[in-house]
């Protein structure tokens, strides 16, 4: 089941190394150490610009193991307080939309348009801070849709657990990227306006 399912993931490649798979629907290939069954951490190690890294993770959030030598582990253990937990099936389809959105959806627009939302701050002072907060606001609830990606397979459109999973990181990134931009915005225009009030006084 758990080849089956990396199978699904689209960043998945020939297996050379131990994968690790995410509730988040992150994937990292590398070399798996310091784990066993009652471990509350683990580790992997992988490369980076030809550096050898580790990062340390909690096991509970770590849906899946794979090991290169063809063995696989799945973590998932449904909680108890859940009356209608998902099923495997289910958060593994769940987590495979997921893994699209993290390594296909990017939304770079979310950024560039809120680079351009502090602008206001030049026109309204502190009452143009209003503009990039709103537009944050409009991002979040500005629908995903599927159907729009050339890169959704259009056979998991009615697949609602696939689904779900790609809207949910899809608008986790629109919003961050909004956030970014409109912060960033708002620090560039914010120092602009405090030099110009400066030297409009000191004149």
């Amino acid at each position: 089941m758990l080849i089956v399912f990396c199978g699904l993931l689209t960043c998945t490649g020939a297996y050379a190394q131990d994968s690790l798979i995410m509730y988040s629907g992150k994937h990292y290939k590398g070399k798996i150490v310091d784990y066993n069954k009652n471990s509350t951490v683990l580790s992997i190690q992988f490369q980076k610009r030809n550096k050898l890294k580790t990062k340390v993770l909690r096991a509970e959030d770590v849906f899946a193991l794979y090991f290169k030598d063809s063995v696989g582990k799945i973590l998932y253990a449904p909680l108890i307080t859940e009356e209608q937990p998902p099923s495997l099936e289910e958060m593994r389809s769940y987590i495979s939309g997921e893994n699209l959105a993290q390594y296909r959806y990017h939304a770079p627009w979310a950024s560039a348009v809120g680079a351009v939302s502090g602008v206001g701050i030049l026109f309204l002072g502190m009452w143009g801070v209003a503009v990039p907060a709103a537009y944050v606001g409009t991002v979040a609830a500005m629908p995903t849709l599927p159907k729009n990606k050339k890169y959704f397979p259009p056979e998991k459109l009615n697949d609602e657990f696939y689904v779900d999973g790609f809207k949910q990181v899809a608008r986790r990134k629109k919003i961050t990227n909004a956030a970014i931009g409109s912060a960033a915005s708002v620090l560039v225009c914010g120092t602009l306006a405090a030099i110009f009030t400066f030297k409009y006084y000191n004149e």
